[in-house]
């Protein structure tokens, strides 16, 4: 009895992990918009913007190619962090152009603007009080680093 209930069960297991997956799609155009969809189809992921809509699955009405910009590289190191006096910043590459540095408070308010025109450079902490400041970096188009610096007692 126990062989037949087992011999029963494998079965019955072995008949429903075999069963196909039927995949039903269908789509259309309604003017300034297009409908696309498709039944038994898992939605792996998407998104889409004004310009630009990306899709991942099995059904993909529309294909759009993404143009990456390059973008150079750029390594700076702040130290110490926590900082007590002196705040070292340290470029791993030549500066080749000038730098904008922005050291904003908590509060959000611009404290000092400086420019970073070497690979190495201080800034003076000393008489700024105790708190969490941001370091924003820029090049001439866009921002390349930020930090948060702590200002020890």
């Amino acid at each position: 009895m126990k062989k037949l209930l087992l011999l029963i069960a494998v079965g019955l297991t072995t008949a429903i992990s075999t069963k196909a997956q039927t995949v039903i799609g269908s789509g259309g155009n309604g003017g300034n918009s297009t409908v696309n969809f498709t039944l038994g189809e898992a939605f792996i992921s998407g998104g889409a913007t004004t310009s630009a809509q990306i899709t991942q699955g099995f059904q993909q009405p529309n294909l759009w190619g993404v143009k990456l910009e390059e973008q150079e590289l750029f390594e700076l190191k702040a130290y110490p962090n926590p900082v007590a006096s002196f705040l070292t910043l340290e470029s791993a590459f030549p500066i080749e152009e000038p730098h904008k540095l922005f050291l904003y408070s908590a509060e959000g308010k611009l404290i000092l603007e400086s420019s970073l025109t070497e690979n190495a450079m201080q800034l003076d902490f000393s008489n700024y009080a105790a708190g969490t400041y941001t370091l924003i970096v820029n090049d001439s188009e866009r921002q390349v680093a930020s930090f948060r610096i702590i200002k020890a007692k």
